[in-house]
């Protein structure tokens, strides 16, 4: 074994405490594991925005509701995305169902991005429901430029 075996398990090694850190954080907070995992992925892909001014809030009331988690940048009233963790136990009644579709709307209504990932596509790959938060914020010019870059060259690595 090389010193760049070592190199590399130790750049491993320490992801996997930061996301284990992050996790112990953000559990109390989360209802469920497709939560932590994707509120995990999303607090990692925010810490590498420059200005650090966007930040996760989980649980977050807006309305008459609750949602998941919302991505907020400092200064501003309102948060720039909602985003729900829709595992089939919670969202699969049509009772349930009307009350997903009631809140994207409100979302949607106040200008916020709703975003919503079922479980399977969060244990698939949090990281790609992550870039596709991150892309669309991009695109409706939510992210300066810098950010987006910070954001695409981690996602190079």
């Amino acid at each position: 074994m090389d010193c760049g075996d070592f190199k590399h398990l130790s750049t491993v090694l320490v992801s996997v405490f930061d996301s284990a850190s992050i996790a112990c954080d953000i559990r109390p907070n989360c209802e469920s594991p497709i939560e932590i995992d994707l509120g995990v992925q999303l607090t990692k892909a925010l810490r590498l925005m420059p200005d650090n001014d966007l930040t996760l809030k989980a649980q977050y009331v807006f309305g008459p509701y609750r949602y998941d988690f919302a991505i907020v940048r400092e200064g501003r009233r309102k948060p720039i995305a909602l985003i729900e963790c829709d595992g089939a136990e919670f969202h699969s009644t049509s009772e349930q169902l009307a009350n997903d579709r009631a809140k994207d709307a409100l979302a949607r209504a106040e200008d916020i991005f709703p975003f919503r990932f079922s479980g399977s596509e969060i244990y698939r790959d949090a990281n790609a429901c992550v870039a596709k938060i991150i892309e669309t914020l991009r695109s409706q010019a939510y992210l300066s430029n810098e950010e987006w870059r910070a954001f695409e060259v981690s996602q190079q690595k």
